[in-house]
């Protein structure tokens, strides 16, 4: 049997490409064991399962272990859950493992805490730790790689709280394979949370993701754990995004926006503005807000429109689809009269963002109809919407929400689609029911 290592999907003869997931050379070799059973006698000699009512059961409140402290405070409002096993994925140099140790070291202040790495040496973990500050006595270190040891040693030492640091690097004898297979990643995730569960210890476990920034192992890793948090960089910059993509115990969907330095992570005061610090209105140029998850950020679009001197043009895209570039030129050619196909096209987000959400699609537009007819968009202004492919403009969501972050942050002005109902503020908000409409309010 060939099974894909991203997505576990099985085929009865080798091929190149997965045609569940679409990944090249994921297909592999592997030995499948058959049982040969009776269905019809197993579920006839099965016990029925115990039922119950709703009425007849007893809520109890969930053991929770609380962390004092930037950022456990964020991510664990309300506490850590006794027994619960949390994934923290990342690139690598993302700062996983001094997240880790930061919270490590904040829990030792309360509660017991251990710290197991196999990835680097114990000497190297107190280096850092003490780069990032004091470390209470309740804080202990191993170091090893084997699941056996690190079974064993919660079940001595009894911690209130452990760090494996990381999945992909623990093996177990009892398996085969060697560290970081997917056999082997997805069986340790499962003998760990029966760990979690025995024990009652909270388990935080360190895992990798792949060149794609997807989670390194298999899928189904993500369905055995409590909570998946991924720390999300760009190495150009300091900022990090932690997002919560899954919580079983709280809230998912929500962003931490922190920064690294040299004394481990600091939360910043105003996440929306970060990337537009160093903005100023220019021709090319447009700002709009966009949202990830619970948090707004504010961007700017940089747009470079220049006549072509080949005899195909070029469409080049930095932090934005290029198909979707395309799709908006052609949007405007048909409905704006603009003779796309003659200029080189060059878009650009600023200060490294990657955006994808359609409320980009106006200020897109609005850019390079800014560097065409060489004029600046009015100062303050903010640009928000989905354009379609018949020129019209479209609401996206939470754009009351947009609206108060806007205001907040003292811009004057909002070039957005119509809404239905009347808009509260000081700012000036205009909408438009199509595309040429704010083309022609701009006077370009």
């Amino acid at each position: 049997m060939y099974i894909c290592s991203h997505c576990d999907a099985q085929y009865p003869k080798w091929t190149g490409r997965c045609t569940e997931c679409g990944k090249w050379g994921t297909i592999k070799e592997s030995a499948v064991t058959q049982t040969i059973a009776s269905p019809k006698a197993s579920i006839a000699a099965a016990a029925p399962a115990s039922v119950t009512t709703l009425d007849a059961l007893r809520t109890q409140s969930l053991k929770r272990i609380r962390i004092t402290g930037f950022p456990a405070e964020r991510l664990f409002p309300e506490g850590l859950v006794a027994g619960s096993l949390t994934l923290l994925a990342g690139e690598p140099g993302a700062g996983k493992s001094t997240l880790c140790l930061s919270l490590a070291l904040h829990a030792s202040e309360t509660v017991s805490a251990l710290y197991f790495t196999a990835e680097e040496s114990a000497v190297q973990i107190k280096e850092r730790a003490e780069r990032l500050g004091s470390f209470g006595k309740n804080f202990s270190i191993a170091e090893t790689n084997l699941l056996e040891e690190i079974a064993a040693t919660i079940a001595a030492r009894k911690p209130q709280i452990a760090f494996v640091d990381s999945l992909q690097m623990v093996a177990s004898s009892a398996i085969s394979g060697e560290a970081g297979s997917v056999g082997m990643v997805r069986a340790l995730a499962a003998l760990l949370q029966q760990v979690a569960h025995s024990s009652g210890c909270a388990i935080i476990v360190v895992g990798h993701v792949t060149k794609d920034g997807a989670l390194a192992g298999p899928k189904s890793l993500e369905h055995i754990v409590d909570a998946v948090y991924s720390l999300e960089a760009d190495r150009r910059s300091a900022y990090r995004l932690l997002r919560v993509y899954k919580n079983r115990y709280g809230a998912s969907g929500t962003v931490v926006v922190m920064q690294l330095g040299t004394q481990g992570f600091t939360e910043v005061a105003h996440p929306a503005t970060i990337f537009i610090k160093q903005y100023e209105p220019k021709v090319g140029s447009a700002l709009t807000i966009t949202a990830i998850d619970d948090q707004f950020f504010f961007v700017e679009v940089q747009a470079l429109v220049t006549k072509s001197g080949f005899g195909y043009a070029k469409r080049t895209a930095s932090g934005f689809s290029k198909s979707r570039l395309e799709l908006l030129l052609a949007i405007m050619k048909k409905h704006l009269h603009v003779d796309t196909d003659a200029y080189d096209v060059y878009v650009n987000i600023a200060g490294g963002f990657r955006a994808s959400e359609p409320a980009m699609d106006l200020a897109v537009v609005a850019a390079l109809a800014s560097s065409i007819k060489e004029q600046a968009l009015p100062d303050k202004s903010v640009v928000f919407g989905e354009v379609g492919l018949s020129g019209e403009l479209r609401v996206v969501k939470e754009t009351a929400a947009r609206l108060k972050e806007i205001e907040k942050n003292g811009f004057s002005t909002v070039f957005i689609p119509p809404l239905g109902g009347k808009i509260a503020g000081r700012m000036k908000v205009h909408t438009f029911e199509r595309l040429a409409d704010l083309i022609a309010f701009l006077k370009w």
